[in-house]
């Protein structure tokens, strides 16, 4: 689908990958084993999976963190455990020097106070995502110059 969805797209030169949040929060829950819960090395393999397959058309690649998660109300997605791959992750992300940019969703939605969840005010009633404010603030934060 990426393929089709993204790299196929007529004069594609950026790609964002903001992704994972569920691979870790899922496992445990109603549908996927516990058993299946990922490691930092299968995240960084399939986001190096991303960027071959996206450099190999040419398209540069930028990173998200991934946001918190803590107070997202589906069964069994938010544990510390899991929090501590989400941070692992996100630390990848910052120092592999694998993409041609990050934008770091987590420092700038995440609680000082409380990092694994999202600063007051700023997220969804299902704590799962930025409210319109929270949007904005990313909006603000997003230096341009990375998809020159």
């Amino acid at each position: 689908r990426f393929d089709r969805d993204v790299l196929m797209l007529p004069g594609i030169t950026h790609v964002v990958i903001a992704d994972a949040i569920n691979d870790i929060g899922q496992p445990g829950g109603a549908v996927i084993p516990a058993s299946q819960m990922p490691t930092l090395e299968n995240l960084s393999t399939a986001y190096m999976q991303f960027v071959s397959r996206t450099r190999a058309h040419g398209v540069k690649v930028i990173a998200a963190t991934l946001m918190p998660f803590e107070g997202v109300p589906f069964g069994n997605f938010y544990s510390p455990e899991k929090e501590q791959v989400r941070v692992a992750l996100n630390q990848w992300i910052r120092t592999s020097g694998a993409f041609d940019g990050i934008i770091d969703l987590d420092a700038i939605m995440r609680d000082s106070d409380n990092p694994s969840k999202f600063k007051p005010g700023l997220h969804t009633d299902n704590n799962f995502g930025p409210n319109e404010m929270g949007e904005r603030m990313i909006a603000d934060a997003i230096d341009m110059e990375l998809f020159r």
